[in-house]
């Protein structure tokens, strides 16, 4: 009976993992390990954390934001929820209206995935040009353009059905770019204020669940490093940053690519498929790793709607 138990265990997770493959899901270990009180530098949990997701640390200079946008997540940084979260605390704004996340939202607004990244049209593909700029895919990933926009739709849902249960009109609308509709950003000026109050009355929280961390990838390049932050945590990031965190819990390593190397430009899943030619995939990473925004436009709009303390 052991035997079979053992066996009939086995054939679970082989079959499970597999299916979730399938269906692009990404299989996250329950809890990670623990490094907070012991290492701060992630090529030094990398090596400590087996087949493990790893939760350290990590300065708050070292973060980027905003997918490829890559704004820097300390408060003096140009990050539109940041500010917007500062205008607030400092009585600038009281609404969506006329804040940072507005402006962001009324000048950055790419016209397809090449623009979203950062890569003018004599300098794209066909492909990239003729994508739905939410459908962006970095080029060290394996996601391919359809399936994140499928995934980006399905947050979007998500979204419109929450304030729908709290008797807010919703529209489809993905909160890291433009256009935005007045309604819509203000359901988002909302959202961000009520992740802000919460911390800032019960402290951060977090849990070892999927989503119960703010999560990263490692970006590389040489000795020089940066954690790109990834998934759901763009607003606790923001709310934590407003909030004079200085270093934040991130879990890393929870999916591939663990670890970006530039040296490896050649061998991104993106570049082998032609999606990308070396030279641009190396634009977009040296973008993240300098935080610098796609657009020179919005990097000179920003410059004068920091909030000086």
């Amino acid at each position: 009976m052991k035997d079979f138990k053992k066996k009939l265990a086995h054939f679970a997770v082989r079959n499970g993992l597999a299916l979730a493959s399938y269906f692009g899901i990404i299989p996250v270990p329950a809890k990670p390990l623990d490094l907070r009180c012991k290492v701060n530098n992630p090529i030094e949990a990398y090596y400590l954390s087996g087949w493990l997701p790893v939760l350290i640390e990590i300065d708050i200079t070292r973060l980027r934001g905003f997918f490829n946008n890559a704004f820097f997540c300390h408060r003096e940084s140009s990050n539109p929820f940041i500010q917007t979260l500062l205008e607030y605390e400092y009585k600038r704004v009281n609404s969506y209206q006329n804040s940072a996340l507005q402006k962001f939202y009324d000048s950055w607004q790419p016209k397809n995935a090449a623009e979203s990244l950062g890569l003018p049209p004599h300098n794209s593909s066909t492909i990239l040009q003729q994508t739905d700029a939410k459908a962006a895919v970095l080029p060290w990933e394996t996601i391919l353009p359809e399936a994140r926009m499928e995934s980006r739709n399905r947050e979007m849902r998500i979204q419109k059905r929450k304030a729908f249960m709290r008797g807010k009109k919703a529209e489809l609308h993905w909160h890291l770019m433009g256009p935005a509709s007045s309604e819509a950003g203000q359901l988002e000026f909302e959202r961000l204020l009520k992740i802000y109050y919460s911390i800032k009355k019960r402290g951060y929280i977090r849990s070892s669940k999927p989503d119960g961390d703010i999560c990263g990838y490692l970006l590389l390049d040489q000795e020089k490093w940066c954690i790109l932050v990834y998934g759901g945590g763009q607003h606790r990031v923001s709310a934590l940053s407003a909030l004079f965190y200085n270093k934040i819990p991130i879990r890393l390593f929870y999916q591939k690519p663990s670890i970006v190397r530039r040296e490896d430009v050649a061998h991104w899943p993106h570049v082998r498929s032609s999606l990308f030619t070396k030279g641009q995939a190396l634009i977009i990473f040296d973008q993240i790793m300098e935080a610098r925004q796609p657009l020179i436009e919005s990097q000179r709009f920003f410059s004068d709607t920091r909030i000086e303390n």
